[in-house]
């Protein structure tokens, strides 16, 4: 408690007519020790306590002598302290005979400047006549004010911040539902932590304040907090509005703040106390604040506090950062917390002293720690627990029985962290449930090995594990992620790339290399974990042997920054080895393959996004190069077809047949080994020769293009690629591409990615229905493009393979409306038949030009299908 101390003498020895004493503040005397605390103790004006987790016996010892001589005393607790049994008791001593404020530690020296005004206030008006109405009522609004300023003050921003927040009424302006009127002269004002209940209160009282000034006539505004209200209630409004205004003529605008944290029989006594003076006192308006408490649940008075637009949510945390944010990349948990004002200032201040590029476990973890407080061991299990049950259950409320017993729920559910309902129990808010979540699996409960191989309970685990990675050392993330990696890579990549930040901006401060050998060894650890999960593909990629060892590695350090080369076959004495001098990644050197210099992030489990950056580009270059083929089906057909175009040299339109023989002559002509450049591209031959060997064999003579051709003259109808087919045509030929598309598309994902499948969304919704509209603009043959608006309709899972239904609409139908009626029909679907995928999937409808022409249409679409499935999971830049 050494800064709060210091903190507090510091507020006090500002103005000039004050003379504090502390003990560790003052001179040597002679004077016995405790003759000399004690006396000035008795000599004080007042005397301040400042409370934390445990109070010394001479503390107690000062703080019962000024109850013995009758000196006033002034508490501050420090929010962040939990106290203990023997401050607790003499916390009960004080209470009746004190008046107290609770703040973080960073807060103690506004509000201890702010309580000794108050108490000069106080002082002041018994010794100088009664002042004026205006000046009280000004006196109340300026101490408005500066409540909504200490509050902002202590969320983490300045004081020239806080006071442009506190003097914009539109940052927590109050919705028409919280006001009360005739009609519901009594309002409950619920909300969780940080939800804005104490703005929304005192903007009310604001309002109040100025309503008063101009109308004479209007009602006294009156503010308490609810722990300061004696027994009666009534006595003491009548009391507060002495020389604004008189009760029984004009009646009150009264607030009462913070109910949950005088406890929960309090009240409820106050909630009978203001319905009793609603009734007895028509003129007067009441509204109570509190934390949901079970006081407070089922009552017709109870409104729950509003959370802002996004508008307004966006508005006030780019204020607070300093620059416009976007919140297209927040999850969902966080744009729900930002929709409150405690949590959106929270938010502008990490995004302002952090990145913007920050990864959304760093963004989750350092938000909850800025909101929520440490908790004793006790409670820190109890939330955990919750954490745990309620993400099993899709963050669902949980039993109380299931927790623990309800006492112990009790300081819980007045710290308005969590929240009960009929019996059950959760967390005011999502993020809060992911946080607690992630404790619980970082003290593992439960195992990631155990999660890895259930993937619909895994996704239900997905914030929790973010957060988790972001939040532990190497050694721990590692044993947490390696499991995952290997049995679920489609997870994993989405996870590590939104817990583990990937490039550094040269302003931002990165991650600690450490020892290089180290640093190398983690980096190919995490690559053998990502190969092995990744499965067929991963032989692709360019980083392991041929029975799937990974390369060897490089490594040199740059000031902060690291390089990593990859050996291009593993001829080292060592698997991780510093480069030699002389060799970077734009000079590797004989033997040194791909490479890259960058700084890692500051997250300790760097080296899995290292490697899956490796990964991701690997792969982009694999599938842009279409190195994944398969042996047969449509992607070789097509593939043949254009080996054969480009071999006869002839157009890409070609319509066929092709004289095979014709083929046979030109291919004796070129060395198997030797590739053909055609047209800007490289063919290899191989899949014309084994077609052309196929057809041979069956002493076929003619090798046939793989879709249907045009049908009438070319040039009668215009010179557009599609002038040349009928509308009959052009829809079968628009269905055999998208049905070959989709056998081409199933066979690569079959054949190369068969652990990603469960995690790719057109695999996943296959089989099914493609169900197609062409539209033709004006008329067929002429004009814009013709147009394919499609998606998928999923069957059951044991179906006999997917179709194509490809129609030309009527002028009537294919509204938007139909088309939004079936999208949702598809999704109920998708969650009917494809119940694990159901935290994830989406129905997805495509509205594109038709691109079914040139030599390899179907083989373009899959690809396509492709690529905007590996990009969805991170696997593709």
């Amino acid at each position: 408690m050494v800064q709060p101390r210091a903190d507090a003498v510091a507020a006090l020895d500002a103005p000039t007519f004050l003379s504090p004493w502390a003990f560790e503040f003052t001179p040597a005397s002679t004077e016995p020790l405790d003759e000399s605390y004690l006396r000035h103790v008795r000599e004080a004006e007042l005397t301040l306590w400042l409370v934390g987790s445990t109070t010394t016996n001479p503390v107690a010892r000062e703080v019962r002598e000024a109850l013995a001589h009758d000196r006033p005393v002034l508490i501050v607790r420090l929010s962040t302290a939990t106290p203990d049994t023997a401050t607790e008791a003499l916390l009960g001593e004080v209470a009746p005979h004190a008046k107290w404020v609770e703040t973080p530690p960073e807060g103690v020296r506004d509000a201890v400047a702010l309580s000794f005004g108050d108490e000069f206030v106080r002082a002041w008006r018994g010794a100088m006549p009664a002042r004026t109405r205006a000046a009280l009522l000004d006196e109340r609004g300026r101490l408005s004010r500066a409540r909504c300023i200490t509050r902002w003050r202590a969320a983490g921003i300045s004081r020239a911040e806080a006071l442009l927040l506190a003097d914009d009424l539109s940052v927590g302006e109050p919705s028409d539902e919280v006001r009360p009127t005739t009609d519901n002269p009594l309002i409950v004002l619920r909300g969780p932590v940080g939800a804005g209940k104490s703005l929304t209160t005192e903007r009310l009282m604001q309002e109040a304040i100025a309503h008063a000034l101009d109308d004479s006539d209007a009602p006294a505004p009156v503010w308490f907090h609810a722990r300061d209200v004696g027994e009666d209630l009534i006595e003491a409004i009548r009391h507060d509005c002495d020389g604004i205004g008189t009760l029984e003529r004009q009646g009150a605008f009264v607030v009462i703040d913070g109910a949950e944290e005088a406890g929960a029989g309090k009240a409820s006594a106050l909630l009978e106390a203001g319905r009793i003076a609603v009734e007895a006192w028509p003129e007067l308006r009441l509204v109570i604040s509190s934390r949901p408490l079970p006081a407070f649940g089922p009552i017709e008075e109870a409104v729950e506090l509003p959370t802002f637009s996004e508008e307004a949510s966006l508005t006030l945390v780019s204020s607070v950062a300093g620059r416009e944010v976007s919140n297209y990349r927040w999850p969902t948990s966080v744009g729900d917390a930002a929709r409150r004002p405690l949590w959106a200032v929270l938010l502008g201040v990490e995004l302002r002293s952090g990145s913007s590029a920050a990864s959304t476990g760093s963004l989750l973890r350092n938000l909850v720690r800025r909101a929520v407080p440490d908790a004793d061991p006790q409670a820190n299990q109890l939330l955990q627990d919750l954490g745990r049950l309620s993400t099993e259950r899709g963050e669902a409320p949980v039993p109380v029985r299931e927790i623990g017993r309800r006492e112990t729920l009790d300081p819980l559910l007045t710290s308005g962290l969590i929240v009960e309902s009929q019996g059950a129990v959760r967390f005011g808010l999502p993020i809060l449930t992911q946080w607690f979540a992630a404790e619980s699996l970082i003290a593992g409960d439960p195992q990631s090995s155990d999660l890895a191989v259930d993937p619909p309970r895994l996704d239900l685990w997905r914030y929790a594990v973010i957060v988790a990675v972001a939040e532990l050392d190497w050694p721990s993330a590692s044993q947490l992620l390696d499991p995952i990696v290997r049995a679920d890579p489609g997870f994993a990549s989405e996870v590590v790339t939104e817990a583990i930040r990937g490039s550094i901006d040269p302003s931002e401060e990165g991650g600690e290399v450490g020892p290089l050998v180290e640093a190398g060894t983690a980096v190919r650890g995490a690559m053998g974990a990502w190969l092995s999960g990744i499965g067929p593909m991963g032989q692709l990629l360019g980083y392991a042997d041929p029975d799937g060892t990974p390369l060897q590695l490089g490594v040199a350090g740059y000031d902060t920054s690291l390089m990593t080369m990859w050996r291009e076959e593993n001829d080292l004495h060592a698997d991780v080895v510093e480069l030699p001098p002389g060799v970077h990644i734009f000079d590797p050197g004989a033997g040194w393959g791909s490479g890259r210099l960058s700084r890692p992030a500051p997250e300790q489990a760097w080296p899995w996004r290292w490697a899956l950056d490796d990964v991701t580009r690997s792969v982009k270059a694999v599938v842009g190069r279409r190195q994944i083929q398969v042996p047969t089906g449509p992607l070789l057909l097509e593939r043949a077809w254009a080996e054969a175009l480009a071999l006869l040299d002839l157009g890409s339109l070609h319509p066929g047949p092709l004289s095979v023989q014709a083929i046979h002559n030109r291919l004796v002509e070129i060395p198997a080994e030797a590739l053909l450049m055609a047209s800007g591209s490289t063919h290899d031959l191989s899949a014309l020769r084994a077609r052309v060997g196929q057809l041979q064999a069956d002493e076929q003579e003619e090798l046939s293009a793989p879709w249907p051709g045009w049908d009438l003259e070319r040039g009668a109808r215009g010179s557009w690629v599609w002038s040349p087919y009928s509308p009959e045509r052009l829809v079968e030929r628009t269905s055999a591409v998208y049905e070959g598309a989709l056998e081409a598309y199933e066979d690569i994902v079959t054949l190369w990615l068969p652990n990603l499948r469960h995690r790719m969304r057109v695999a996943v919704t296959l089989p099914a229905i493609l169900r197609g509209q062409l539209h033709f603009s004006p008329a067929p043959g002429h004009g814009a493009a013709p147009v394919l608006e499609w998606m998928l309709d999923p069957l059951p899972a044991e179906a006999d393979g997917s179709s194509v239904d490809v129609t030309v609409p009527g002028r009537s139908e294919s509204s938007s409306t139909d088309r939004m009626e079936q999208l949702g029909l598809q999704q109920q679907r998708l969650f009917a038949l494809r119940p694990a995928a159901r935290r994830w999937i989406s129905a997805h409808a495509t509205s594109e030009a038709l691109k079914i022409f040139g030599p390899t249409p179907a083989t373009d679409l899959a690809f396509k299908w492709l690529v905007n499935d590996l990009k969805r999971i991170r696997l593709h830049r």
